[in-house]
């Protein structure tokens, strides 16, 4: 048994103690550099993918929980050449279900939530391309609420008003008889090819719409600015077949929508609308502990970080 014991505690003792010394060592050097910059612009799918990374490291902890409740029976069961079968064997038909189980879900969101985050990155990058001195793009607005808080994908704004912009990355299924790159839009939901239809999104774009435009009539003291619910799908082609509050369209087509309408905003209130959304799309980054450099005392035969003369010039 002493024998297998430090051959457990040095093989896999060794490497895990090396990567720990190493691993303190970068995580110095990081914070020893000072970075330049203490806050941010949200960047398309923010919010999801600090959402995502969350969860992630939650289906992380549960995995190596997997792996450690696998091994532990069995180096139970060798260190006790064999004595101990029982108890391991009861510990791992227990602990082994719980901890699958617990992976499995906190892994099951995440395929969805990463597809959501590439389609958010997708329709930043055609906004962020049209950009010009008349059109204006900000991603991730969180607003907060009773029940925690939620996020506006993308706000356009104009000189004709402000456009909400809701990004939907939904996988196309290839098994159904109709052609699968198509959907509809008849005004009120939104059809796809298998037979099944959204109606939450287009309520949810309207909603957001709304809200907004309360918010930008107080930022403009009473001013009513008008806000266009915009419902885009990375990848789809939209063939709408009726009109509704809510404009369903290819991120592509995106840039017909808000341009070339006539300009109703104010240069006040367009400079008031721009001020508070760029304050309300910054992000704050955590402040990184500055490196406490070493004030070294003079040597001897210097003064003041110069090296002092054996016979100093008249004058002086």
């Amino acid at each position: 048994m002493p024998a297998q014991f430090w051959f457990f505690l040095c093989f896999p003792g060794l490497p895990a103690l090396v990567i720990f010394i190493y691993a303190r060592k970068l995580i110095k050097a990081r914070k020893e550099a000072a970075r330049p910059f203490n806050e941010m612009r949200r960047h398309p799918a923010h919010s999801l993918i600090q959402r995502a990374d969350d969860q992630w490291e939650t289906f992380t902890t549960w995995l190596s929980m997997t792996a450690m409740v696998a091994v532990l029976p069995w180096l139970v069961f060798t260190l006790s050449e064999g004595e101990a079968v029982i108890t391991p064997l009861i510990f791992g038909l227990i602990t082994s279900p719980i901890c699958l189980w617990r992976m499995w879900v906190a892994y099951r969101p995440l395929p969805n939530w990463w597809l959501g985050i590439r389609g958010e990155q997708y329709v930043g990058a055609e906004l962020d391309a049209i950009q010009d001195a008349d059109l204006k793009v900000f991603h991730d607005l969180v607003v907060p609420d009773l029940n925690g808080e939620w996020n506006i994908d993308h706000v356009v704004v104009t000189r004709a008003g402000l456009f909400v912009v809701e990004t939907k990355a939904k996988r196309k299924k290839q098994t159904v008889d109709a052609p699968c790159h198509k959907l509809s839009f008849d005004g009120h939901k939104v059809n796809f090819p298998d037979g099944s239809y959204e109606v939450d999104s287009v309520k949810q774009a309207s909603r957001q719409a709304r809200w907004l435009e309360q918010k930008a009539r107080e930022w403009c003291g009473g001013i009513s600015v008008p806000v266009i619910p915009v419902l885009t799908y990375p990848g789809w082609w939209v063939d709408v077949t009726g009109k509704g509050e809510v404009q369903v369209v290819n991120p592509k087509q995106i840039y017909r929508v808000v341009k070339g309408r006539r300009a109703v905003l104010d240069e006040r209130s367009w400079k008031i609308i721009l001020s508070q959304l760029k304050t309300a799309t910054t992000v704050e980054l955590p402040l990184e502990k500055k490196p406490r450099h070493r004030v070294e005392a003079p040597r001897k035969g210097e003064r003041s970080g110069r090296k002092q003369n054996a016979i100093e010039p008249a004058g002086r």
